[in-house]
């Protein structure tokens, strides 16, 4: 998702991640299909919304996806003055996009003037993610240290396990009796960052069917839990079961990121997919900001013209497709804008 995850020369680049970066925003789109449509407001019975509650906790995996794939390739970073330039990449492009949000909604909406949204610059639209990865950033060079200091793979395994533990496995455990969940769910990113980490290092050897069928059968269970706790009533989104740091999510997603990750020799060796491949995980920052403005042009027209109403399937890819091919494009044009202020930046840096 982002270029600042990455300092790697062409030779080494490992195209998989990359591809996993594009999944992951497509994955986002989709989840901001179901967000979009009345799929929330719809109760949890019948065949077609277990169908398509599964299609939705596939997509869920997007935002682990994105952090397992940070701590994939930022886990040797160590602490440096020039590390924390690395953020800055990702700060210019995240206020190019709020500036473009914040036009559009003073130019559609009444009540949202510019100069009231430029003041809430990054705790409105899709910024959550920057606020989340900006910090998460901050700190790497010190969970790295914790986790390059144990001696042993076991070590690193319980590092990871305690961490899934307090963040996912017990929060969704807590979850499913509608009980508190604690303290620590919102710390999933670290859980997932470690992941990261430790997949990078060990791997998890597992073929690529076996990575797809625990996948399916993961978001299928996920599935099930959510309709025999929420059955016949809407899915309640503060379930932990139903959000990111779910178990069951996170199962998926270690299984998403292992089958991506064996596709990286087969890229590797031709040259137009994994040049497409590079550019278009560059793009994916961008796109996934400004897919906010695209979103609400899209689903204006789509409810105009569909009865979008969360069922309808034959609407879902026309949608989804759409949403993706503009923000890709918008996002070039970001990307642009970026690159002219990282020329200065680095002027600036070398002087």
């Amino acid at each position: 998702m982002h270029k600042t995850l990455e300092k790697q020369t062409v030779k080494e680049r490992n195209y998989a991640v990359d591809l996993i970066k594009i999944t992951a925003f497509c994955l986002v789109v989709t989840v901001h299909f179901f967000l979009h449509t009345d799929y929330y407001n719809t109760p949890l019975i019948g065949v077609k919304m277990f169908f398509l509650t599964n299609i939705r906790n596939l997509a869920m995996t997007c935002v682990p996806l994105f952090i397992i794939a940070t701590g994939y390739l930022m886990s040797e970073k160590k602490w440096s003055k020039r590390y924390y330039w690395g953020a800055v990449r990702t700060v210019a492009t995240l206020v190019i996009t709020e500036i473009i949000c914040c036009l559009y909604d003073s130019l559609v909406f009444a009540d949202k003037p510019f100069w009231k949204q430029i003041f809430q610059m990054g705790t409105s639209h899709y910024s959550w993610y920057i606020d989340m990865y900006v910090g998460l950033f901050l700190i790497i060079p010190f969970l790295n240290l914790a986790y390059k200091n144990l001696d042993s793979q076991k070590e690193k395994q319980r590092l990871v396990i305690s961490f899934a533990a307090i963040t996912m496995l017990i929060p969704s455990v807590f979850s499913l009796f509608k009980l508190e969940q604690g303290w620590w769910d919102i710390a999933y990113p670290l859980g997932y960052y470690y992941i990261g980490c430790y997949l990078k290092e060990y791997g998890i050897k597992i073929k690529g069917v076996y990575c797809a069928l625990t996948a399916i059968a993961s978001a299928v269970i996920m599935s099930a839990m959510h309709f025999a706790v929420c059955y016949n009533h809407t899915m309640l989104q503060s379930l932990c079961i139903t959000n990111y740091n779910s178990v069951f999510v996170a199962v998926i997603s270690v299984a998403i990121f292992s089958l991506i990750l064996k596709t990286n020799d087969a890229l590797k060796n031709k040259s137009f997919l994994n040049k497409a491949v590079s550019r278009l995980s560059g793009l994916t920052l961008g796109a996934y900001l400004i897919s906010y403005v695209i979103d609400d042009i899209v689903y204006d027209i789509a409810y105009y013209y569909y009865d979008v109403d969360g069922h309808k399937l034959t609407a879902f890819p026309i949608i989804v497709i759409t949403v993706i091919f503009c923000s890709l494009c918008l996002s070039y044009f970001i990307n642009l804008f970026v690159d002219g202020i990282m020329y200065f930046v680095n002027k600036f840096k070398k002087a």
